[in-house]
This record gives structure tokens, C-alpha cells and sequence, in this order.
């Protein structure tokens, strides 16, 4: 399976009076994983929305942090789909580093919507392909 990787710097407005990457923040750079995954699988918001698709975020399943990073240090998320088991929900596994030192991890449930229906559905055909 493709890995996306990104990289980002840790934002002055995400750290707490420690000067370290501010817990509750963690998701939002694993969220610049998640939309560069998407992008990568054709399943973006630029692709699914006039469709009225959408693949969206049901929950955060867990996160686990193993050291800290601090204001303006350059960290890369690394972000893969989990292979689909042709369920509706979809796995995401993010990773967080510190040059190549890990320093937090996350995985995101997801599920693809019809904003008509107003219901989940299966994962798209062209999406699961990908995965063969």
C-alpha cells in the first residue's frame, strides 16, 4: 500500500506553555496526511463532493504519543490507507516523526457518505481497485 508523507513545521499557535506541540493538536497534522492521502487514492474532496460523495472522519480510534516536539522543529506525517475489507468503514494509520525518530501514531475510522441519501455506502469501486 502507498504511504503519503508530508512535511510540516510545528506551528508557534499549537504549542502550550511548555513549548511542546500541544496534545489536542496532534490531529490536525495527521489531518495534512489524511488529505494528501486522499488526494494520492483520487478520493479528495475535489473528486468526491460534486458527486456528493464525501469520505469522512467517524472517530479518532487511538493515539499514542512517544516523545515531544517543540515550536518551529520540522516534523513529517506519514499516512496509508489499512486494506479494505469491502465493509463500509475504511482505516487510516498515521504517523508522526521527528527526522526518523517516531514520534506520535494515530488510526482514523472512516466511512464514504452520500450527502443525497444520507447514509454511508461502500467504499467506491475505483477506490477498492487500488487495492488488488
Amino acid at each position: 500500500m502507498r504511504k503519503v508523507r508530508v512535511t510540516s513545521p510545528v506551528r508557534s499557535c499549537d504549542i502550550d506553555k511548555f513549548n511542546h506541540l500541544n496534545n489536542a493538536r496532534y490531529p490536525l497534522y495527521f489531518e495534512l496526511g489524511r488529505k494528501a492521502l486522499e488526494k494520492e487514492y483520487g478520493v479528495d474532496v475535489d473528486v468526491l463532493l460534486p458527486q456528493r460523495l464525501g469520505l469522512l472522519v467517524v472517530r479518532w480510534e487511538e493515539m499514542e504519543f512517544f516523545t515531544q516536539v517543540y515550536a518551529k522543529e520540522l516534523v513529517e506525517i506519514r499516512s496509508q490507507f489499512e486494506k479494505p475489507d469491502g465493509k463500509a468503514i475504511i482505516y487510516i494509520q498515521h504517523e508522526m516523526y521527528r527526522e526518523e525518530e517516531l514520534v506520535a501514531k494515530a488510526r482514523t475510522k472512516h466511512y464514504f457518505y452520500n450527502f443525497e441519501e444520507k447514509r454511508p455506502i461502500r467504499p467506491l469501486k475505483s477506490f477498492l481497485e487500488q487495492f488488488l
